[in-house]
């Protein structure tokens, strides 16, 4: 007899499943495409995104993908299907799901320019979406409900789809499914149509508004949440909604069979629905059909004229002072492309470091400084870059994040109810449900607080390392790598002696270089840098690095300073042997 909180064995056979989805072809033609021609994507079991083949003339991207779609794609997606097929809550015209991009693998695919799945920009219409959860504990038993627990869920479901109605100001706009752990609420995508066309000639507005509004519904949904929570006894303990959505969101289609149940996805009534099971042997030409005609009100044209009241609600006190749906957006982003404008033309934003530089320890071996980082507490990072005010701290909210979480209002953009960002202590990473994209490190953190960084962009490279001295500067004790003569470099090759970058870094740790003590100099091609001042703190920083048996392959010198770094330049980008014998003249020649 098996545990009431393990889920059931699978019954159901490979050829039954290729059957099934052979069987509800309808059900998914009527959903593959809107009624102006949008299409949507299709996945198989979350990692089908694409569709690839080998790409010509290209040794170095031999092979070449496009999303995969359910419109073009859906014999392909069936012949290679496990058991769960999804679509994505936005649909998006043809051509931008036609593009193929050159990719290789490793460990991955490394795509030629960038993953050809669409962007906001590329949305045509949108469903305000939720996946209203099972509690964990009840979804393994969710063919055995007591009945108790049965009509709590069917109440808390019931006022759910009432809140959807709000949101749109219609109840004809709002639109169920039973996804088996859980239900899925959409607000008709045709609500949305308007938008793509009044910002049909803008692809940066359309991005920025439909990015904005998926933010706005996570804040608008998770208030909803703390009203029906209000008023039905229980809802919290039956039911754990996820509002994250985004601009390739999946969610499992109409009769598409659940991973761990023997059972499939099926329409219900938004407003009095019947939670019991529909088992995977129950599916027959009815729920066929009833499968095919929710897929085709979800794509009809029908609620465009809800775009207003779907405004009205996401934008309340822009939409009060322009009266209007249109004039609300377009003012919107009229100014944030002011903001933006005068963000990049602004100096850095100057944090409140509280830091010295010239305490931090010194270490040759990199594994030191990530260590160091790895080890730092997320949530004062956080604090101290991207948390305008925790949520636990705001009068009348309420933190629902969860155990090693802690949700927070972001200084990077608007959140009224501080309860889609939060802090994971235990992975040490900041999350922005508004978007499934969007996280970051402690780098990231410290990265959006001092400069126009892209939230959702994981830093590397140089990037990385500047981040990396913003925590420095914020008085995290992370130790300055300086590499020796001899050690690896990650590009190949190893360091002949110690770069002069970590020099530098060595020389403001050592104190023997203030922070931003150094001195811009010329290096004889007409380009400039930054260097020491004189010879003697050059000098000082060597005997330093000796006393703490740092290798760092560098010779006292009595040569002019500038001419010294000059020579460095020169021989790290050019190894003729004719002008680094042309360089040792010009060398002997300046000698003091």
């Amino acid at each position: 007899m098996s545990n009431e909180n393990e889920y059931p064995e699978s019954t159901i056979s490979d050829d039954e499943i290729e059957q099934h989805y052979e069987r509800i072809e309808p059900v998914i033609d009527a959903l593959a495409e809107d009624s102006h021609g949008n299409i949507t994507l299709g996945i198989n079991d979350f990692y089908g995104w694409y569709i690839s083949e080998k790409s010509e003339n290209s040794d170095e991207y031999p092979f070449q993908a496009r999303p995969s779609t359910l419109a073009v794609d859906y014999g392909d997606i069936v012949d290679r299907m496990d058991r769960v097929l999804y679509a994505v809550t936005s649909y998006k015209p043809c051509m931008t799901l036609s593009h193929w991009e050159r990719y290789y693998f490793d460990d991955g695919r490394v795509w030629e320019e960038s993953s050809p799945l669409p962007e906001y920009a590329d949305i045509a219409s949108y469903a305000v979406w939720g996946d209203i959860d099972l509690a964990d504990e009840l979804k393994p038993r969710r063919g055995n409900l007591n009945e108790e627990t049965r009509e709590t869920v069917e109440c808390t479901l019931a006022e759910y789809g009432k809140e959807y109605a709000k949101l749109y100001g219609s109840k004809d706009a709002v639109m169920a499914l039973d996804s088996v752990g859980g239900s899925y609420y959409f607000g008709s995508p045709s609500a949305t149509l308007p938008i793509a066309e009044l910002f049909s000639d803008d692809s940066e507005a359309r991005e920025m508004v439909f990015d904005e509004l998926t933010r706005r519904q996570v804040d608008w949904l998770n208030n909803a949440q703390e009203r029906v929570e209000s008023r039905v006894d229980g809802a919290a303990d039956v039911i754990c909604p996820d509002w994250c959505n985004n601009r390739n969101r999946q969610y499992k289609t109409p009769l598409s069979i659940h991973k761990k149940h023997d059972a499939v996805v099926s329409p219900i009534d938004p407003f009095d629905p019947d939670y019991r099971l529909v088992e995977f042997r129950d599916v027959g030409q009815e729920l066929i059909a009833d499968g095919k005609q929710w897929a085709e009100e979800l794509t009809a044209d029908d609620h465009s004229d809800c775009v207003a009241h779907l405004i009205r609600n996401l934008w309340p006190e822009m939409y009060d002072e322009n009266c209007d749906w249109r004039l609300t957006l377009v003012t919107w982003v009229e100014q944030k492309k002011e903001e933006k404008q005068k963000k990049n033309n602004s100096p850095t934003k100057d944090l409140e470091f509280d830091g010295d530089l010239s305490d931090l320890p010194l270490t040759t071996d990199l594994q030191d400084v990530y260590n160091s980082i790895s080890a730092l507490d997320a949530e004062r990072v956080a604090e101290k870059t991207i948390v305008d005010r925790w949520t636990d701290q705001i009068p009348g909210k309420r933190d629902n994040s969860g155990s090693n979480k802690r949700a927070f209002r972001p200084t990077y953009r608007y959140s009224e109810s501080g309860t889609s960002c939060y802090v994971d202590t235990k992975k040490n990473i900041f999350l922005d449900t508004a978007d499934t994209n969007t996280h970051g490190t402690v780098v990231d953190m410290a990265l959006i607080a001092s400069e126009n960084w892209n939230v959702g962009d994981i830093s590397e490279g140089k990037d990385w390392i500047r981040g990396v001295d913003v925590l420095r500067d914020l008085g995290f004790e992370i130790p300055v790598w300086v590499p020796e003569a001899g050690t690896a470099k990650k590009s190949g090759g190893v360091y002949e002696k110690t770069p002069y970058w970590a020099l530098k870094k060595a020389a403001v740790a050592l104190g023997v270089v203030a922070e931003g003590g150094f001195t811009e100099r010329e290096n004889g091609d007409g380009d400039t840098y930054e260097g020491f001042s004189d010879l003697s703190a050059y000098n000082r920083t060597l005997a330093a690095l000796d006393n703490r048996s740092v290798e760092h392959g560098r010779d006292m010198s009595r040569v002019s300073h500038a001419d010294v770094i000059a020579a460095e330049v020169f021989t790290a980008t050019d190894h003729d042997e004719k002008k680094k014998a042309e360089l040792a003249k010009l060398s002997s020649e300046l000698r003091l």
